[in-house]
């Protein structure tokens, strides 16, 4: 292979697209990802895999190859069949299949638009997709199938009669993890993860980039429930190591890949998407093939969740005595910052503690309630001189208030 000009080998998204393998492919929801050495497409069953973690180095074709999964998706699959949540720090990479809004793409409730970018949004939908999980798991359970395959054959033979009809996969696309990896931490986390450990028999699946391919943004739990892993050259042999728990990445060329699922890494040649022509152009034959249908709603994710644990003013006592609850307050004040995870980093606790602690800052107006929505919060102090105030003045309140009781 020439390697000093790479990129003129790369094969264009038309030839993969058109090609008799995939348009005659039986799989579920093909997903190319490239050309394989014999000229065919390189692809697999997404409804198999059932996540897959796309990384190496900026500019190497990470984002043609996610254009060219989601083409391949959205060719062989009706808006009643797939929906795809797209999350994107970086604003830009989704925007050009914003026509496809009311065909294939899902979106919170509280947001006009479909494309997540801000942070706690990004947060909010993940836990909104747990939601959804768990309600398509009691609607299996209430009718004996198995997995959404089975209750979709259920649904289409008239053996299952219901308002819903059948349910459409769910494609979760996170372009840049590490963006929103390194701001939220364990908050993005944890949601990832629960996701992605149970969500394929309920047809969630997810697709995560990054272009950081480094343990705080590759852990354990993520790559735990990622088998399908797709690699660009790296900048480095511990790189690939992450990535692939193998070596080998750094070598590859800049129109390469090495695709690895179960089994030995299989290079591919990569794909030429011309973003700018190749997508409006397939956004505009899907509109032309496909009625507009309901847009589809993520559930509605109540952020009060604990509110039943939160506990009044007068009552705070009982909250109080958490014994690293002042800690916790001179950690945000001096951070003018109001999270989770940061409580739990600099604490070193765990998560659901953090959380509580979190909770009875809020009760005490340290910190506000969560904004429009969001999880992010205002904190209410302005510095610890302040803060030390405003405890003496919770503890003389719950004083007046327990001799009123006694006496």
């Amino acid at each position: 292979m020439n390697q000093e000009n790479p990129s003129p080998q790369k094969v264009g998204l038309d030839a993969l697209l058109n090609s008799k393998d995939f348009l005659e492919s039986s799989m579920r929801l093909p997903c190319i990802i490239g050309q394989a050495e014999d000229n065919s497409p390189c692809m697999f069953d997404l409804s198999k895999m059932p996540h897959v973690i796309i990384a190496g180095k900026p500019n190497e074709g990470i984002c043609n190859t996610i254009h060219v999964i989601m083409a391949s998706l959205l060719l062989k699959n009706s808006p009643e069949e797939l929906k795809f949540v797209l999350i994107d720090a970086r604003f830009v990479e989704f925007s050009a299949y914003k026509p496809l809004s009311s065909h294939y793409l899902a979106r919170l409730p509280y947001l006009e638009d479909p494309i997540i970018s801000d942070v706690s949004d990004g947060v909010n939908a993940l836990e909104s997709l747990n939601e959804l999980m768990h309600i398509r798991y009691n609607l299996l359970r209430d009718t004996n199938c198995r997995n959404i395959d089975d209750y979709n054959s259920k649904i289409k033979s008239g053996k299952l009669t219901n308002d819903q009809g059948i349910l459409p996969y769910y494609v979760v696309v996170i372009n840049e993890l590490g963006d929103f990896m390194m701001t939220a931490g364990k908050e993005f986390e944890q949601p990832l993860a629960s996701l992605a450990q149970l969500s394929r028999a309920v047809g969630i699946h997810i697709i995560v980039s990054t272009y950081r391919p480094i343990p705080e943004v590759l852990t354990g739990s993520i790559k735990a429930n990622f088998p399908c892993r797709i690699a660009f050259k790296t900048a480095t042999e511990r790189e690939a190591r992450i990535i692939l728990d193998n070596t080998g990445v750094d070598q590859l060329s800049d129109a390469e890949m090495l695709f690895v699922c179960g089994g030995a890494p299989i290079k591919v040649l990569g794909v030429n998407v011309n973003e700018d022509r190749d997508i409006p152009i397939l956004c505009g034959k899907l509109i032309s093939l496909n009625a507009p249908c309901p847009q589809a709603i993520l559930p509605v994710i109540n952020n009060q969740t604990k509110e039943k644990e939160k506990i009044e003013v007068g009552k705070f006592v009982f909250q109080y005595a958490d014994p690293l609850f002042k800690d916790a307050a001179k950690i945000v004040v001096e951070n003018q910052s109001a999270s989770t995870s940061l409580i739990q980093r600099s604490l070193g606790i765990s998560y659901n503690r953090a959380s509580r602690l979190l909770d009875m800052l809020e009760s005490a107006e340290i910190v506000s309630t969560p904004k429009n929505g969001t999880y992010f919060r205002d904190v209410l102090i302005e510095d610890v001189r302040e803060l030390m105030y405003k405890l003496l003045d919770l503890k003389m309140e719950l004083l007046k208030r327990a001799e009123k009781e006694l006496f």
